[in-house]
């Protein structure tokens, strides 16, 4: 009995005391106490903070890469620029050669094409590919002889050509690496040393091939290409149009007139063999029409 006594004696109070830290969490948990409040508006806003941090460093790091990208895809445009000028006829050809000579003069600058035609209204082009910086100048040499009728820039992205051909050139280089370690395996077999060798022609062709095209798509990038048209200035006023078809009034009749004679000395042998083919058949047919008569 004693013992019995005891024992709920000791249980008892166990009991309360955790009742009581029960009671105590659950008031924390429902947070009536103003310092369980503030700890919990403290830690458990800082999982979300952490991952809107980690989000917008993902954000700044893939807007950094664009960028990177962007900046990478400008160093592979071709700029090409067309001015079109207006120029008394005297000056046109001097203007052209002045031009070359400016080319000549300047490091890396070709003369691509270059023409100037005569006639009624003289005109001239020039296509110049020179450096970045030579443009202006040749630009400037232009506009300071005449009248800047029109101007105009674009661009080409050859990004995507380039990087593809570097990437054709690396698995080349690679597989000519491997075709070589081959024959060096091969040893003394004539037949696939034969075969390894006939790879390794074909893939320095290749190589060589793939090279070529990259160093002219980075001298397209590197260089700039100048597009000049020269017309004279009286084409370029109102009435050229008027103008230029007077001009060509007398010399249109002309044409025309070639263009009868043509057509009439192309259908006068056909003319004569189709008179001489209905003469022989009505001479055909007044000998039967007599021959009838007769029976």
């Amino acid at each position: 009995m004693m013992k019995k006594i005891l024992c709920t004696l000791i249980v008892l109070p166990i009991a309360i005391l955790s009742a009581c830290s029960k009671k105590s969490e659950l008031s924390f948990d429902r947070g009536q106490t103003p310092a369980a409040a503030m700890i919990v508006q403290e830690v458990a806003p800082a999982p979300m903070q952490d991952m809107r941090r980690s989000k917008g460093n993902e954000a700044d790091s893939e807007v950094s890469a664009s960028s990177k990208d962007k900046k990478a895809s400008r160093r592979y445009l071709a700029y090409e620029h067309s001015i079109g000028i207006n120029l008394t006829e005297a000056k046109i050809t001097t203007l052209v050669e002045s031009l070359k000579h400016a080319c000549d003069v300047a490091e890396n600058c070709d003369v691509l094409d270059s023409d100037v035609n005569g006639g009624d209204f003289t005109n001239a082009h020039i296509k110049l590919r020179a450096m970045p910086g030579d443009i202006p100048k040749l630009i400037a040499i232009v506009s300071h002889e005449g009248k800047l009728s029109s101007q105009r820039t674009n661009a080409e992205d050859l990004s995507g050509r380039i990087e593809d051909t570097a990437k054709q050139i690396a698995l080349k280089e690679d597989f000519r690496s491997r075709l070589e370690a081959l024959r060096i395996k091969a040893g003394n077999d004539i037949d696939a040393l034969i075969k390894v060798n006939e790879q390794l022609v074909q893939v320095q062709s290749d190589l060589e091939s793939l090279s070529g095209q990259r160093v002219i798509l980075m001298k397209r990038v590197d260089t700039e290409i100048l597009n000049i048209s020269i017309a004279s200035a009286s084409n370029a006023s109102v009435f050229a149009p008027l103008s230029q078809a007077a001009s060509g009034f007398v010399r249109n009749i002309f044409d025309a007139l070639a263009t009868v004679v043509t057509f009439i000395a192309l259908a006068l042998p056909w003319l004569l063999f189709l008179i001489f083919g209905v003469w022989v058949f009505k001479k055909i047919r007044q000998y039967r029409k007599r021959k009838l008569e007769k029976i």
